[in-house]
């Protein structure tokens, strides 16, 4: 693969984000559009993550989610198409769906040609893969804390659109966020339409999100079938405008030289043995003022 600087169509082809860093990378389309891409598989590396020989400004997940929300605020009157590899919704075989294929003939999830029958026992890979999940699956602890922290962040913006892979198959999904899954380039395996799907196809394929004149975003399904392009599903999303009251919900200014506040209720909230055995502790004085 070319890489940038060098000659050729590829010239401006690069890895973002860059040197095996966490860093979210902000890339603008003009005044009503920006995507911003981070590495989602960093997130879900079981293992230590460090990075010695790379400058990152993001080391922690703190900071990762810190850069989100720097972007998110400085973009929020734009779209937002927040890009990674994993998506955040699925009804595909990373969600837990499984089709008739996998239960009957489950070496086809190694190699599609391995047409081999084995009913129930089959079952058994369903089964044991969504008991026993490993970090690619949306089942999976470390990938369930990244899209609870990650969702955190966006939770009111309203003009947030995830777009990834990962499955190899199309969806579009509409729950409380839009999920663009658009991983059909090279193969396909099952995707079924779910609950929230407006959209499933297992066919190859690929989307493409176009920014209209009236401020809509516009995206369009193509499937490839039998050497033909086919339009599949198209949907139009409406921008929200951010209000001066939600910039207020973002930043909230302290005006006063000083605060008072109370500790949580729940900090005098123990039992008789815990009080005999640690004391009061400024506990009654501490949920009046502290």
């Amino acid at each position: 693969m070319l890489r940038e600087g060098e000659e050729g169509a590829g010239a401006l082809l690069k890895l973002i984000p860059a040197n095996g860093c966490p860093d979210p990378v902000e890339i603008n389309f003009g005044d009503s559009l920006t995507v911003i891409a981070y590495d989602s598989e960093w997130w879900l590396f079981p293992y230590k993550k460090e990075n010695i020989d790379a400058e990152c400004s993001c080391k922690t997940k703190a900071d990762v989610l810190n850069a989100l929300d720097n972007l998110m605020y400085s973009n929020r009157h734009k779209f937002i198409i927040l890009a990674s590899h994993h998506p955040f919704q699925s009804y595909g075989v990373h969600g837990g769906k499984f089709s008739w294929k996998d239960h009957v003939f489950p070496f086809t999830a190694l190699n599609k040609n391995l047409y081999i029958p084995l009913p129930l026992v089959g079952s058994l890979y369903p089964l044991l893969r969504t008991a026993f999940t490993n970090p690619e699956d949306l089942r999976h602890p470390l990938y369930r804390d990244m899209i609870n922290r990650v969702d955190a962040v966006f939770d009111s913006f309203p003009n947030m659109v995830h777009v990834a892979g990962h499955e190899h198959g199309l969806q579009f999904i509409k729950d409380k966020q839009v999920q663009i899954v658009s991983g059909a380039g090279a193969k396909q395996t099952h995707a079924k339409k779910g609950k929230n799907a407006l959209f499933a196809d297992a066919t190859q394929g690929y989307v493409t999100a176009d920014l209209l004149s009236d401020g809509e975003l516009h995206f369009t399904y193509y499937t490839y079938s039998k050497d033909t392009i086919s339009k599949g599903f198209t949907y139009t999303q409406s921008f929200i405008n951010v209000t001066d009251d939600y910039t207020k919900l973002l930043v909230k200014p302290i005006q006063d030289d000083s605060i008072t506040i109370s500790v949580h209720p729940a900090y005098d909230k123990v039992s008789k043995w815990h009080r005999r055995f640690f004391g009061e502790n400024y506990r009654k004085e501490c949920q009046k003022v502290c």
